[in-house]
């Protein structure tokens, strides 16, 4: 089985699954508990806590141990996180499934190994390899089928499912191909590339730039993911109807990945996301009209595409910035640059709403922090093109063996 197969596996477990779950379970939470709406909302912020204080470690694990025994770990914790979630008595004990063993397994198991993966074996059109690797279809098909299992059996047949689904992916994460299974010790693509210094990474404004921006995008996303369905029903949309804002989330996510993948192939990653957070300031502008699940649906759909793209995108950004050996390493710290953005953007949402019972203010404010990214994005897709501009000029000045 090719590792691009594996790797969509993986992801599609690992977050297609897992938050396309949390959205139709949360009210189910926030009423068997009897916590807040930001209480409720704080459990997924906890995954995307654990994931961007664990990524580091993930990103330097990579260049000691294989990418197969990285990924297995991430199930296997996926496993234990979800069987105590389907035995929890209280809260406390969700927000520790979430912070202390999904979280951390999420992370083990889908972006940064699965880009470190692509980044390895693919050079040309490596944002359509990423596109492919990234499409979250569990995230289309999950949602609904999370919205039948609560209503059939509650917490516990919905989490123990959960723990079945993981416990399926170990067999098929053994048959991922590292190098050496391959004949060699080194890294397709990477031969003769130095790993680069850790204050060298950090001291790159560009890295910077794309991770605060691919954060602020990141936050849009846990927010879609956790508030979406809530967000429906709370315009009078019934829970199974409400699911389906995720499914075409999902559905079009799907498309996304390669469309942006391909986009990014011919025009380069930062204008390909300038282009994606200046389409999602549109979007969830939109959505504070939208009174009606046909608009709803149709905005979700969008935004789906759009966010389907992130993560390829992100790698492709990292990959262009850097050498692919040090892809891993620069999205590990990439994505604790995020942790305000992974894990204060649910939470932050469920108070605004608490405050105002609307989630305008929370779209309004989504859409101002967008509207930065794209600017962010902007400017380095101008930069990437000044500096292309100049090397082409110096390629063509007499004496260098170019025509004048």
């Amino acid at each position: 089985m090719e590792d691009g197969v594996v790797g969509f596996l993986a992801i599609n477990c690992a977050t297609g699954v897992t938050f396309g779950t949390f959205g139709p379970a949360l009210a189910m939470i926030e009423t068997e508990f009897g916590v807040t709406r930001a209480a409720t909302s704080s459990a997924l912020g906890l995954v995307y806590l654990a994931l961007g204080l664990v990524s580091p470690l993930v990103g330097m694990a990579l260049q000691r141990f294989s990418i197969r025994s990285v990924m297995i770990a991430g199930a296997i914790l996926n496993i234990l996180g979800n069987l105590l979630l389907a035995e929890a008595n209280n809260f406390a004990l969700v927000a520790s499934a979430y912070a202390l063993l999904i979280g951390p397994g999420v992370c083990l198991l889908s972006v940064i190994p699965v880009s470190l993966m692509i980044s390895r074996w693919f050079d040309k059109d490596r944002g359509k390899a990423l596109g492919l690797a990234n499409m979250l279809l569990f995230l289309t098909i999950w949602p609904p089928i999370a919205a039948v299992l609560i209503l059939s059996g509650g917490r516990p047949l919905l989490f123990l499912s959960l723990a079945a689904i993981f416990a399926l992916l170990i067999p098929i994460l053994s048959l991922i191909v590292e190098p050496s299974d391959a004949g060699t010790d080194i890294e397709p693509n990477a031969a003769g590339q130095d790993f680069l210094p850790i204050r060298s990474l950090l001291a790159n404004g560009s890295f910077w730039i794309v991770s605060l921006a691919i954060g602020v995008m990141s936050g849009a996303s846990t927010i879609f993911a956790v508030h979406s369905v809530s967000m429906a029903t709370s315009k009078g949309i019934d829970l199974p109807s409400a699911a389906s804002l995720m499914s075409a989330f999902g559905l079009a996510a799907i498309l996304g990945a390669m469309a942006f993948g391909w986009l990014a192939d011919r025009i380069g990653p930062f204008l390909a996301l300038a282009i994606n957070a200046a389409a999602l300031v549109l979007c969830w502008l939109s959505l504070t009209l939208a009174d009606g699940l046909p608009m709803m649906v149709g905005l979700s759909a969008i935004i789906g595409l759009c966010l389907g793209a992130l993560v390829p995108l992100h790698g492709m950004a990292l990959s262009h910035l850097f050498r692919a050996a040090n892809v891993g390493r620069a999205m590990g710290f990439g994505y604790f640059i995020m942790v305000p953005f992974l894990f204060g953007a649910a939470p932050l949402a469920g108070f605004l709403f608490d405050r105002t019972r609307s989630y305008d203010t929370v779209l309004l404010t989504v859409s101002c922090a967008l509207a930065g990214a794209a600017l962010g994005f902007g400017r380095l897709a101008i930069s990437e093109r000044g500096k292309s501009t100049s090397q082409t000029l110096r390629r063509a000045v007499p004496g260098d063996g170019a025509p004048s």
